[in-house]
Parts: C-alpha cells; sequence; structure tokens
C-alpha cells in the first residue's frame, strides 16, 4: 500500500500487520505442535523414519535450521530411545542442509 500522511489509517495499517503477523504465527505454532504430535503417534519399530519426517516437517513449516536442532534435541529426550535419536541428530541436520542447498540451486 502507498504510504500515507493520515496519522490513524497509518496506524490502522500497522494494527492490521500485527494481526496479520500473529495469524501466522499461531498458524505456525499450531502446525508445529501437529507435527510433533505426529512424532509422538509413531508407532513402536518406525521412529528413525519418523525422527526425521519430523525435522523435514519442522523445515516444511518454515523454523530456521537452529530450531529444528532445538526441536530435535528436545524431542530426543522424550523418545522411546532417547540415546539413538540423540545421535540422529547431526546427521539429520547435515541432510536438511544439503537439501536446501540443492533447492536453492
Amino acid at each position: 500500500m502507498p504510504p500515507t500522511v493520515c496519522s490513524k489509517l497509518r496506524r490502522m495499517r500497522e494494527l492490521l500487520a500485527d494481526e496479520e503477523a500473529a495469524k501466522v504465527q499461531d498458524d505456525k505454532a499450531r502446525r508445529q505442535a501437529a507435527a510433533i504430535q505426529k512424532w509422538h503417534d509413531t508407532p513402536a519399530e518406525t521412529g528413525n523414519r519418523a525422527f526425521f519426517q519430523l525435522a523435514v516437517d519442522l523445515r516444511r513449516i518454515g523454523l530456521s535450521m537452529a530450531e529444528i536442532g532445538d526441536v530435535l534435541r528436545l524431542e530426543a529426550d522424550n523418545a522411546r530411545h532417547p540415546t539413538e535419536r540423540r545421535r540422529e541428530i547431526k546427521s539429520i541436520m547435515r541432510t536438511l542442509r544439503g537439501s536446501s542447498r540443492r533447492m536453492a540451486a
């Protein structure tokens, strides 16, 4: 939108932009919670694949690599086999970084 000299209109635009940003953030948080719940609902014997899928889902949602790493570390502690999941994080992050570069090229 073009800039305006009217302070009331400018303030209204700011409020609308803030509201839209809050909606986006709420949607992102809801989608993140859904991805984590999907991981929690994973049947036994599929933990490795599901843990990687959690990382992919978080990337699709728009989390930064640092945020994805934080979530993976937290969720590894809640896994059936926490030691295995923690060992996988470095490889998962490397794979995500590599696929991000390929997608950008």
